[in-house]
């Protein structure tokens, strides 16, 4: 007699299906994502948002090309001490006002400074103040704007009519007074003054950020799990923020930069014995047929602004993150 008994009832486990020959080789078995990659060889490695900003800023040619040429002028003033062909006390009374040559290729000024030499010694002095105003600038900005944003209130009010107050002194008279005051002529005192009057659009960015980032669920579970206020802000929040802070960071640099020679040439920045590109400029006013006294110094100011604006292009298109495609 024939066993009718169901399969399965006896035998907990089901028996297999099999497959007609030629089965497996038309429709192979499912195979995992990760055991394909491991079968193909294929390495997969995770990127951060930096990661990604990074591609998109290499990405952009003039910013590239912007670093490339600030790294060359920037790197030229930094080593001027060794690559300058003359010394920042070398005169020649007999080359006054020599045009440029092969001796002197940006000329001489009018007691015998080559003025290649005095360009280099200027870039780096220029260089020093726009990255220290930068800095000192970010810093006061991020602290006031992080502060008036995460509290809110009084506090931001009062802290934003005090940038406000800021923002409506006439800058250029607020810089002469205070450099005829108190700078002296030195190098580090009108570094100080001028870092201290653009703080503001700083700190309205972070603020403006902070607003919208004290409503967010990762601070809302930092203050649920004890984290204290300065630990939010610059633990937690800040690091949000440095995208635009670096963009403005470099525009300060430009902006500094500018400011300073603004003040050399009108008398009231830096003065003898400290050279820099703005006190290059104004030494030729009073010889304007010696076009190349003021001529390469300016021109060297105007590669410098350049290259720093073509950065910071290139740092805000990258540091969006919305950012899809590259438009230089």
């Amino acid at each position: 007699m024939t066993d009718r008994t169901p399969v399965g009832l006896d035998d907990p486990s089901p028996a297999p299906i099999e497959q007609p020959s030629g089965a497996s080789a038309m429709f192979p078995a499912p195979v995992g994502l990760d055991e394909l990659i491991a079968g193909e060889g294929i390495e997969v490695q995770a990127r951060s948002q930096w990661t990604y900003a990074r591609i998109r800023f290499v990405r952009h040619r003039l910013a590239m090309i912007g670093l490339f040429v600030l790294i060359v002028v920037f790197g030229a003033g930094a080593l001027s001490s060794y690559v300058a062909p003359y010394g920042l006390q070398h005169i020649d009374i007999t080359q006054s006002f020599a045009p440029p040559s092969w001796k002197h290729i940006f000329g001489t000024d009018q007691i015998g400074h080559d003025q290649f030499s005095m360009t280099l010694f200027g870039i780096r002095t220029s260089e020093e103040v726009g990255v220290l105003v930068a800095i000192i600038s970010s810093i006061i900005g991020m602290v006031v704007g992080s502060i008036a944003g995460y509290y809110g209130g009084w506090v931001d009010n009062l802290l934003m009519r005090l940038t406000d107050l800021v923002l409506t002194l006439p800058l250029l008279a607020v810089l002469l007074t205070a450099s005829a005051l108190w700078g002296s002529g030195s190098q580090w005192r009108v570094t100080f003054i001028v870092a201290l009057l653009i703080w503001t659009g700083g700190a309205r960015i972070v603020r403006g950020i902070f607003l919208s980032l004290r409503e967010k669920e990762y601070v809302e579970a930092a203050k649920a799990a004890g984290a204290g206020d300065m630990r939010i802000m610059f633990r937690h929040m800040l690091p949000n923020t440095m995208g635009p802070v670096i963009v403005n960071g470099t525009i300060a640099v430009a902006f500094a930069i500018i400011l300073e020679a603004a003040l050399s040439f009108l008398g009231f920045g830096i003065k003898a014995p400290t050279t820099s590109l703005g006190t290059l400029i104004v030494a030729g006013q009073n010889d304007p047929q010696k076009w190349w006294v003021t001529f390469f110094p300016g021109l060297v100011l105007l590669i410098i602004v350049l290259a720093i604006n073509f950065i910071g292009d290139g740092l805000r298109d990258a540091l969006d993150p919305t950012q899809r495609r590259v438009r230089a």
